[in-house]
C-alpha cells in the first residue's frame, strides 16, 4: 500500500516530463492546419441507419470555403444532423487544401495524459493488491498444509482414549 501512495509524486513527475513533447506534437499538428468558415450550400443530408452496419454513419453536406491559395473551394464535409443550408462551420484544411479532422487542443492532450497518468496509478495499484493476494493464498496454503501435517502427527502420537473421562 504505502508502494501504491509513494508512487503518486513518481507518476506525476513521468508525466509532467512528458508533457513538453506532447505540448509540442500537438502544436506542430495545428501549426499544419487552417481554420476557414464553410457555408452550407444544402441540408444536411438525411441518413439512414442499417442495423447490421458496425459503423456509425454521420451526416453530410455540400459547402463552400476559401481555400488555402484564396480561391473558392466546394465539397462534401460531414456536419450535425440539423445543420441546414446557409449555417456557417468551422473547418481544417491542410497543407494541401483537404478537409482534415479538427487537431488536437492542449487542453484535450493535458485531459489525456492526465487520464493516461491517473489509469496508470489505477493499474499499478491493482498489480500490487493482486500480487499481495497471490503471496497471501500462497503464505496460507502453506500453512494450512502445515497445521495439516501437525495435526496428523499429533492423533497419530496419541493412544486412543487418552484424556477421555472414565
Amino acid at each position: 500500500m504505502a508502494i501504491w501512495l509513494v508512487s503518486v509524486p513518481l507518476l506525476a513527475t513521468v508525466a509532467s516530463a512528458t508533457w513538453p513533447t506532447v505540448e509540442s506534437r500537438v502544436l506542430a499538428e495545428q501549426s499544419r492546419v487552417v481554420a476557414v468558415d464553410a457555408v452550407l450550400q444544402s441540408d444536411a443530408a438525411s441518413v439512414s441507419m442499417d442495423p447490421r452496419s458496425p459503423s456509425m454513419v454521420q451526416p453530410t453536406a455540400a459547402a463552400s470555403w476559401p481555400g488555402r491559395d484564396g480561391r473558392l473551394a466546394q465539397g462534401t464535409i460531414t456536419v450535425g444532423s440539423t445543420a441546414r443550408a446557409g449555417d456557417h462551420l468551422t473547418i481544417w484544411l491542410d497543407a494541401d487544401g483537404t478537409v482534415v479532422d479538427r487537431p488536437m487542443t492542449t487542453h484535450t492532450a493535458a485531459g489525456l495524459l492526465a487520464a493516461g497518468t491517473a489509469g496508470a496509478w489505477l493499474v499499478l495499484g491493482l498489480t500490487i493488491a493482486g500480487v499481495g493476494r497471490a503471496v497471501r493464498w500462497r503464505f496460507d496454503r502453506r500453512r494450512s498444509r502445515s497445521w495439516a501435517q501437525e495435526w496428523a502427527s499429533f492423533g497419530a502420537g496419541r493412544p486412543s482414549g487418552t484424556g477421555e473421562a472414565g
